[in-house]
């Protein structure tokens, strides 16, 4: 027996302050040092919170979709993922929130069209879900048969962000700045994380690592 796993965050979300497609361009994605891909870069200058993490060595920007959604674009420094994927927690992305400062930001952004299938069985079986891979599992309440188990447990994911907003699967006011400061630019032209929540309530309901916007 196969348990597919599939998560829908839909509609497409729109931006709250969408990317204007005739500023579209070609240019590089860096998936590591030794390679590059070529991606539509979409750019955007407009008021944005951000934080750079001295500690982490990463740069946070929230983007807000219309609505109560949010997604969190964590960029690490060179080399700087790993530590980066490590602290990641609740209290992190909390400490993140309480030290946004709204700054003028010119941002480039990937298009981005990814998917892909991960086996979570050692994941299920890390948390104390064994039960239902071995012979003393009990679907009778799904099969009406009690001699099924499972054998694979598979997660589909899909993420597509395009300069009007996101379609994901995987299973809001504009702020102002007071003062006119220096923008400043920020490039995600490397491998970065992406979270999408719900504000209101603080559930995260996509979280992925972006190594290559490109890759199907």
């Amino acid at each position: 027996m196969i348990k597919c796993n599939i998560v829908s965050f839909s509609p497409l979300a729109a931006w709250e302050k969408p990317f204007d497609s005739e500023n579209t361009y070609e240019d590089d994605f860096f998936v590591n040092e030794n390679e590059h891909v070529r991606v539509n870069m979409m750019q955007h200058e407009s008021d944005y919170n951000r934080y750079y993490d001295q500690d982490l060595s990463c740069e946070v920007v929230e983007l807000p979709y219309k609505g109560t959604a949010q997604a969190l674009l964590i960029l690490p420094d060179d080399g700087k993922m790993k530590q980066v994927e490590n602290a990641l927690s609740k209290e992190t992305v909390c400490n993140w929130f309480s030290k946004f400062e709204t700054r003028r930001l010119h941002l480039y952004l990937p298009r981005i069209s990814i998917s892909g299938s991960y086996d979570v069985k050692d994941l299920f079986m890390e948390m104390g879900i064994t039960d239902v891979f071995s012979s003393n599992a009990d679907l009778s309440g799904i099969s009406g048969s009690r001699t099924l188990q499972v054998s694979q447990a598979i997660h589909k994911a899909l993420l597509k962000v395009d300069e009007t907003g996101t379609e994901a699967a995987g299973a809001t006011a504009i702020i102002l700045s007071k003062v006119s400061l220096p923008h400043i630019t920020t490039k995600f032209n490397r491998p970065f994380i992406m979270l999408i929540f719900e504000k209101a309530t603080g559930t995260t309901l996509f979280m992925g690592k972006i190594v290559d916007p490109t890759m199907e």
